[in-house]
């Protein structure tokens, strides 16, 4: 993920962040707060950062220097985040479990499951755009326009070249 000459690496080391294009990165591990060093996805809203690892959505407010990692027993669908994205106060976390959506900024979660209409409760991609939810499931691609309450799923049957959907980005 960029954010003009910010970068942000998830790698399977920790997470790396440059501030200067590219040029060096510093990188930020367990001893700094990451559920894992295993670090699967990363976005950066404002001066927020959110890491998706192995072992919960980790969060940090402040530039990477530390972070607070959040697991199943704050709502997430499963510690394995594979996915997130961030609008404001809500967060979007993909997990082996389901989609967990927080509505204040992390602190809990709900989480969304195929109950609800997702293709696969392993969601491994996320985002958000003008309240429509894409998410990228191991069953399809799942489209909720409620929040979350409901999803409707697309799959081979509608085209997708795979029912193994990875990642989605919507504009």
């Amino acid at each position: 993920y960029a954010d003009g000459s910010t970068i942000y690496a998830a790698t399977n080391g920790g997470l790396s962040i440059s501030t200067d294009g590219g040029t060096s990165f510093t990188n930020y591990t367990t001893a700094d707060g990451l559920g894992s060093n295993f670090v699967q996805s990363v976005y950066a809203d404002g001066g927020t950062i959110y890491a998706a690892t192995s072992a919960g959505l980790s969060i940090s407010t402040d530039g990477g220097t530390s972070f607070t990692n959040y697991t199943t027993a704050k709502g997430l669908g499963d510690n394995y985040v594979s996915g997130v994205y961030a609008v404001d106060s809500n967060v979007y976390a993909g997990t082996d479990g389901g989609l967990s959506i927080s509505t204040d900024g992390g602190t809990s979660f709900t989480n969304y499951t195929t109950a609800n209409g997702l293709g696969s409760n392993y969601v491994s991609g996320v985002i958000v755009v003008g309240g429509t939810i894409y998410a990228a499931t191991t069953g399809g691609l799942s489209i909720s326009t409620d929040g979350g309450t409901s999803f409707t799923n697309y799959t081979t049957a509608d085209g997708l070249g795979s029912n193994f959907v990875y990642g989605v980005y919507a504009v």
